[in-house]
């Protein structure tokens, strides 16, 4: 029996093999991954493989020349190994596909990179002389440093390959070399997305037909077998226009793959952002999902810790203030006397102690020690860094963690590539869009395609083919396939629905798949539905916003005044408008509790900006708020010195009181009160914009704020008159329908007295609902 190597695309897909090969009588021939195959049959002599954190520093400190700057890449050490990714993939792309720096410059016709190029070969020399200097192989050099380990191949009497992807120059050069020692086979799928690959075989003397499944003898130069692949079976698509009711599509194509006969085990969900894995999980409440990509570490309550007491020390914010009291603030101590030190192992060692002390997850636990014993490998570089860089690097490596989902169901939900190699009998592919499928590449920042086709390199469009290639065989194979993308003013479905055979996708109604989320037809019937209940404004006492809520929306009075829910107001940095008018009533009532009058505009200007200034406000946003009122007030300053003049006294500010009208109980506290020969004048202060209605609006009236202080100050004393006081341009607005507004609120005050019991109705007016904060529970929203 012939002890057969077999290499498949991926883990998942070994593991599928294995699965399938479970009730054969037999004996399994050892199965490894190209990746792994690569690693045993390369041979390095006293060479130790390079970390990305390494990797990273030791071409930071090759990067030190001065054309460098050229590329725009800053040495600053967060902005640089945020960065040099980019330069590593592109030195990886070359060395993979055996093409040298020289050889790129020669093909830059127009001289469009030659400056580019020149840097980066200097950059590849330097850092392969560190390297060798430090004793270590990045991958880069592997096509100089290697030998074939031909004892690995003795083992075996052949190799199959079952190629789905690409292969580089370097890649096909070890399979020839490996092809001369042993059988070695492969097996592949010849379409039109796989071009480049099915070419690289053509060379070889290989004649192909495409959707043909191909295995082929590298040893012999024969083909050993073709089969016709079948085309696209039950494949149908719809679109959404927001992402989210995507979960329910996957949700409601399960129940019926499930229902037609299609077993959850065979059921793979392909999502081509993995960070839309983070949004399902939040819907899995029937735990039916098992995520192939595992969750991040920084979903992590340790990671959110951690990475919330940094952005704290880095910048103190309301946001970021709020955030580590919500999370724990135990490491802010420990940590801020050492933040900007220069580090060191011992006192690193010891916050993360602190850190750990009281965790409770062991396999986040175990997953920071580990990273921790390999991150001191670095120390002999991170010496030089405070301990602020050191901490940053650190979180970003517990960043690119992962947790595996060992309690996860039965339907794989899994990135593109993880499905290489391995067939689903149901598969579901969300976010089917243009940039997410096929994704766009980050490899040419430093080339363009005429470049890359004129040296034998990818180009960007035979890169989205290979993309389309791994779709093409993960359809073809399945029995039923389901396809959702998201239409909107920021995204649009991908052109390749149209090569599958799609040119037009049913429009999903969003109500029926947001009602399997969130069983919003429950919830809007329970608050959308009338709603009577007796209510005594007799028993209660009725403030002007009280009145003008009732007025706009009677469901709203309900929750605020009835219910008494309330909304929960997160902090901003930005101070809101009625903040900012706030500061200003009370700095007002400051000004006039000490002095009733004032003779001249600057001793007034003088009196109120030292009241504003002595409110010490923290936040500088405020405080530039502030700075740019006392250059408003200018023209309020003179009216104010003119009404003083006329022999207007401040005769009380922000004065709070009762009285009965129409036989309910009205309250209020007055912005202002003036004197004049015996007689009040009420005013309301308005910093923003306010409302005056018209002899033809006035039956519409909702506001009786002025009204309602006329019929409070009427308890002390004659009332004269009432006005708005605008802030904005210093001038007093009076009200021109004082008279008629208090007819039409004893109209409105009758009927409440001698009503008991209202239909709380949702209001007509949906503008009303723009900025409710009640919108929610009524389904406005």
């Amino acid at each position: 029996m012939q002890n057969t190597l077999t290499i498949l695309p991926s883990s998942r897909a070994i593991r599928h093999k294995i699965l399938s090969l479970k009730n054969s009588n037999t004996f399994l021939d050892p199965i490894i991954t190209i990746g792994e195959f690569l690693n045993r049959i390369l041979s390095l002599k006293d060479a130790i493989n390079l970390d990305t954190d390494r990797r990273n520093l030791l071409l930071l400190e090759a990067s030190e020349f001065k054309n460098f700057d050229s590329l725009q890449i800053e040495r600053n050490f967060f902005t640089f190994t945020q960065n040099s990714s980019y330069i590593f993939r592109f030195l990886e792309e070359l060395s993979g596909e055996e093409i040298e720096i020289e050889t790129l410059e020669l093909a830059d016709t127009y001289g469009e990179y030659e400056e580019h190029l020149s840097v980066l070969h200097e950059l590849y020399r330097r850092y392969e002389s560190i390297c060798k200097r430090e004793g270590v192989i990045d991958s880069i050099f592997l096509k100089k440093e290697y030998t074939l380990n031909r004892d690995y191949l003795k083992r075996f009497d052949k190799i199959h390959l079952l190629l789905e992807g690409y292969l580089t120059n370097f890649e096909l050069n070890i399979l020839k070399q490996c092809a001369q020692e042993i059988d070695l086979e492969i097996e592949f799928v010849s379409t039109s997305y796989n071009i480049k690959t099915v070419d690289k075989f053509s060379d070889l003397g290989f004649k192909f037909e495409l959707n043909h499944r191909y295995i082929i003898n590298l040893t012999t130069l024969t083909i050993i077998s073709k089969e016709k692949v079948q085309e696209y079976q039950n494949l149908t698509c719809k679109q959404f226009s927001e992402r989210i009711e995507q979960i329910a599509f996957i949700k409601h194509e399960l129940y019926l793959m499930i229902k037609g006969g299609i077993e959850p085990e065979h059921i793979a969900v392909i999502i081509p952002d993995e960070s839309f894995a983070s949004q399902m999980r939040l819907f899995d409440s029937e735990n039916n999902f098992n995520f192939a990509m595992g969750r991040s570490f920084d979903e992590c309550q340790l990671y959110k810790k951690i990475q919330a007491t940094l952005e704290l020390l880095d910048s103190t914010t309301i946001q970021n203030s709020l955030r580590i009291n919500r999370l724990g603030a135990e490491f802010f101590d420990a940590l801020r006397p050492i933040y900007h030190e220069r580090y060191t192992a011992e006192s690193f060692d010891n916050f993360i102690a602190i850190l750990l002390e009281n965790e409770e997850n062991s396999r986040e636990k175990e997953l920071v020690e580990k990273e921790l014993y390999t991150f001191h490998t670095l120390d002999i570089h991170l010496k030089v860094l405070s301990t602020k860089q050191v901490l940053h690097i650190f979180l970003q490596r517990l960043k690119n963690l992962s947790i595996d989902d060992v309690g996860g169901g039965k339907i794989t939900v899994m990135g593109l590539l993880e499905s290489r190699g391995v067939s689903y009998e149901g598969v579901i592919i969300v976010d089917f869009n243009e940039g997410f499928v096929p994704r766009s590449s980050e490899k040419d920042l430093f080339l363009n395609s005429s470049i890359r086709k004129h040296s034998g390199l990818p180009t960007q469009k035979e890169r989205e083919a290979l993309q389309k290639h791994y779709y093409h065989l993960l359809i073809s194979r399945a029995k039923k396939v389901a396809i959702s993308y998201v239409e909107s003013d920021d995204a649009i479905a991908s052109r390749f629905l149209t090569q599958l055979g799609i040119d037009k996708a049913e429009v999903a109604d969003g109500k029926i798949y947001s009602d399997i989320l969130f069983q919003r037809g429950s919830l809007k019937e329970q608050h959308i539905k009338e709603i009577v209940a007796p209510y005594d404004f007799t028993a209660n006492k009725l403030s002007a916003t009280g009145l003008k809520s009732f007025l706009t929306c009677k469901r709203q009075f309900y929750y605020k005044y009835i219910a008494k829910i309330r909304s929960h107001e997160i902090p901003q940095e930005l101070p809101k408008e009625y903040e900012i008018g706030n500061i200003l009533h009370k700095a007002l009532k400051d000004l006039y509790t000490q002095e009733k009058s004032f003779h001249d505009k600057e001793s007034l200007k003088k009196s109120f900006e030292n009241i504003l200034d002595g409110m010490s406000e923290a936040n500088p946003l405020v405080r530039y708020q502030i700075k740019l009122w006392k250059k408003k007030l200018a023209d309020f300053y003179l009216n104010e010195i003119e009404r003083f003049n006329l022999g207007y006294r401040v005769d009380s500010c922000e004065e709070s009181l009762t009285c009965k009208h129409e036989g309910l109980t009205l309250y209020g506290t007055v912005d202002r009160v003036d004197t004049l020969d015996a007689n009040y004048e009420v005013i309301d202060y308005k910093s923003g914009n306010y409302k005056l209605y018209t002899a033809k609006n006035l039956q519409e009236a909702t506001d009786f704020q002025l009204e309602f202080y006329y019929l409070l100050v009427s308890t002390l004393g004659r009332v004269s008159g009432c006005s708005f006081y605008d802030l904005q341009t210093g001038k007093l607005v009076a009200e021109s329908f004082l008279a008629e507004k208090l007819e039409l609120l004893k109209s409105h005050l009758s009927v409440l007295k001698n009503t008991k019991e209202f239909s709380f109705e949702l209001c007509e007016d949906l503008g009303s609902c723009k900025y409710c904060e009640y919108k929610i529970l009524c389904a406005r929203e």
